[in-house]
């Protein structure tokens, strides 16, 4: 590395010479990760914090400035001079380009496999399979399309729509149909609302950002997960043990072999919150869905008739395996 890298370069010039390099937005974070991985020296105690300031007040103030802002939530930087490439791109496949280096930069400091292959997306179908099977469950589930939901002012819809959502009904368990015209006559019967936040995987640096999005994606729910697929380090799950105590976002750590997952921490039960129901059933087709699709079965159990719904297809054996092997997720 020349003298003038090491230097010469200000924090603007290292940030601008790794945005020309990457094909995709950076937090300040990815920013320094790239230029120390470069052989750039930003010091400092907090380099990253440094950059994002930099670059924040460089937009602010210099009309001539060559950066821009790619993405609020997480802030992330790019270059005007390559706002062309960004035309058509959701915040969903910015979000997706980040995973992927987080998970690969995450590799290089641990050592641990990166599963960047595939996306969160992939992971639906296990998770499907696992809450379709499990005793603790038993979940007809769906998923939420984030991008086909209303958008709203910045902020107003932020962390509203979890990636799938699930609902357990009554009939679905061993119980007698007398027992059952029993409950329904009573008005007893007891529909139980999910919500799952899913992360290809989760380190010390983002749990708090992934538990709180859990928490707060779940508001509307009876129980909310957060599901993670890399294994959870000890000192993760300490953490996550701990926020669990007080806020009661369960935990599941997803296997490839479906039943092989596990609830590492329980749910807390929380009575639905009506307005936020109400308010993901009309800004969100998906969970419109969702919630016409629980209504129709519901009818159709009580006459005894098999109801269409749009429920997640739970794979068979074959078909998991299939998947399995064309993302190649297993582990």
């Amino acid at each position: 590395m020349s003298n003038e890298t090491n230097s010469r370069l200000t924090i603007l010039q290292i940030a601008q010479k790794v945005l020309e390099r990457i094909p995709y937005p950076l937090t300040s974070m990815g920013i320094y990760e790239h230029a120390k991985d470069r052989g750039y020296n930003v010091g400092g105690k907090t380099p990253w914090q440094s950059i994002g300031a930099r670059i924040y007040v460089d937009i602010r103030d210099n009309k001539d400035t060559p950066f821009m802002f790619a993405s609020k939530n997480p802030r992330t930087f790019w270059l005007k001079s390559r706002a062309n490439e960004l035309e058509g791109k959701s915040q969903e496949y910015i979000d997706d380009l980040l995973e992927k280096d987080e998970i690969n930069r995450e590799e290089k400091v641990t050592g641990h496999r990166s599963y960047t292959e595939f996306k969160e997306a992939d992971l639906h179908p296990l998770l499907v399979a696992f809450l379709d099977a499990n005793e603790n469950f038993r979940l007809h589930c769906k998923t939420i399309i984030h991008n086909k939901c209303a958008k709203r002012a910045k902020g107003e819809t932020e962390w509203n729509h979890p990636d799938i959502v699930g609902v357990h009904f009554p009939f679905d368990d061993d119980l007698c149909k007398d027992t059952l015209a029993f409950l329904k006559n009573s008005n007893l019967l007891d529909y139980k609302i999910y919500s799952f936040e899913i992360k290809n995987s989760i380190s010390s640096a983002d749990v708090k950002k992934y538990y709180f999005q859990a928490v707060s994606n779940s508001s509307f729910a009876n129980f909310g997960y957060l599901v993670v697929y890399v294994n959870i380090d000890d000192d993760v799950l300490k953490e996550l043990r701990r926020l669990n105590n007080l806020f009661g976002i369960g935990v599941i750590q997803l296997e490839s072999n479906v039943f092989d997952s596990t609830i590492l921490l329980p749910a807390r039960e929380n009575r639905l919150d009506i307005a936020t129901l109400d308010m993901l059933t009309t800004s969100c087709p998906c969970f419109k869905e969702f919630i016409q699709d629980i209504n129709d079965y519901i009818k159709a159990k009580s006459q005894n008739l098999h109801a269409k719904t749009h429920f997640d297809k739970v794979l068979n054996d074959e078909e998991m395996q299939q998947h399995i092997t064309d993302k190649k997720m297993a582990k």
